[in-house]
């Protein structure tokens, strides 16, 4: 009876041994590896810090909170590789050493006949893409000006609603932002003059907790800097 105990005993470690082996070390040290990070990203964001999405590998592998009124941020039929355009970043990083453009402090809201262009963009909850033809009719009158004022750089400011995780609406937010950029670039716009940033769901316009707040703060805005 003893030695059958043992032999109990023995199958939970053959099994764990066995798995081991069948997988590479290279597998199994990135696994650790990738683990150790996350774990250190969820003390920093149980301290309140670092928001960001930096550990998301892909886009279509982030889902969304367990919500009803979130889903993954792609629907099947919409997470196609070819579906999802990507260019290059800007050779400049504002504010970085070196560079001739100043950080997102250095530019500023746009005014004047410049506010009734740069107007704001709003988006459909959980989703990234223009709702239509006056959105996209201001992203043209956007890229027409940056066409004539070559002198003039933009930065898109991506923003979410209240609802979810704070590195679910990261992004969501650079989505957002990126999702304007390309279709400047697509309309002609060199993509050295434009700039993303995400802030999620930290900048709201309305602070109430309502769906007509919720649709004020999914946004998308803009700031401009004028090269002399």
């Amino acid at each position: 009876m003893k030695q059958w105990f043992k032999f109990l005993g023995l199958i939970p470690f053959l099994i764990f041994t066995t798995s081991c082996q069948s997988r590479s070390t290279t597998a199994m040290w990135e696994n650790t590896k990738t683990a150790s990070r996350y774990f250190g990203r969820g003390l920093k964001v149980l301290g309140g810090k670092g928001s960001d999405s930096k550990l998301i590998h892909h886009p279509y592998e982030f889902q969304g909170p367990e919500d009803l009124e979130y889903v993954s941020l792609y629907d099947e039929e919409e997470s196609s590789e070819a579906n999802f355009h990507t260019y290059p970043l800007a050779k400049e990083t504002p504010g970085e050493l070196g560079s001739f453009l100043p950080g997102l402090e250095g530019f500023y809201n746009p005014e004047g006949q410049e506010h009734q262009i740069f107007k704001r963009l709003h988006f459909d909850t959980n989703k990234d893409k223009v709702k239509g033809a006056d959105d996209y009719q201001t992203i043209q009158e956007i890229a027409k000006y940056l066409k004539k004022n070559p002198n003039c750089y933009l930065y898109i400011l991506g923003h979410c609603d209240q609802r979810g995780t704070d590195v679910y609406n990261m992004t969501l937010g650079s989505r957002r932002g990126n999702t304007i950029r390309n279709l400047l670039i697509e309309q002609g716009v060199n993509l050295n003059r434009l700039f993303t940033v995400s802030y999620g769901k930290e900048k709201p316009v309305n602070s109430a907790n309502n769906s007509k707040a919720w649709e004020e703060n999914r946004r998308v805005e803009f700031k401009i800097y004028k090269k002399k």
